[in-house]
């Protein structure tokens, strides 16, 4: 007898939700196989998002594209909250440039290890033992159970605080005599 056993195998989807499925177990297999990857993984692909961003023309004021390594720079600065530029940023940069490294530096305060954990929260919709450990070891949490819930306390706190903060900045330079796109 013959060993030709018909095995179903779910076919495989290769509708609109194929590549964020092959995405999302590709970070789930690096959270649970190498969490130290996925936080390299995460910071590279933010710095470079920020610096393409930066590249684009309309981040500049003179309406030209920015040098990618000096777009790099800044990029690498405000996600690492340096705050070094190889430009001047009130000078070189739009609005739309100033928002992206005011993002940037946004982002680096939160810390690359809680991106990663938000990430891989978001993506496989749980935390593996490994990822949670990762996470608080980052936050310093009690237990392994309060990692979700931290993470999501810690970011909407930190989203809170710098709206408040914000609003009171534009109104003061609004009074000072700034027009509102620049107090903002």
């Amino acid at each position: 007898m013959a060993n030709n056993v018909n095995v179903w195998h779910p076919p495989k989807d290769s509708g609109r939700w194929g590549p964020f499925r092959t995405a999302r177990d590709f970070v789930d297999s690096l959270a649970n196989s190498s969490p130290a990857r996925l936080v390299l993984l995460v910071f590279t692909v933010v710095i470079l998002v920020f610096a393409g961003l930066l590249s684009l023309p309309i981040s500049a004021a003179d309406g030209n594209v920015t040098p990618f390594d000096d777009a790099l720079f800044t990029a690498v600065s405000a996600v690492c909250v340096t705050g070094l530029t190889t430009v001047s940023t009130a000078l070189h940069w739009t609005f739309f440039g100033q928002l992206v490294i005011l993002i940037g530096i946004f982002v680096g305060g939160l810390g690359i290890l809680t991106l990663a954990s938000l990430m891989a929260l978001m993506v496989s919709k749980r935390l593996g033992v490994r990822g949670k450990l990762i996470a608080q070891e980052a936050m310093n949490a009690g237990r392994l159970g309060e990692v979700g819930t931290l993470l999501r306390i810690v970011i909407t706190t930190s989203v809170s605080i710098e709206l408040v903060l914000a609003f009171f900045l534009a109104v003061r330079f609004m009074v000072l005599g700034e027009p509102l796109p620049q107090a903002l």
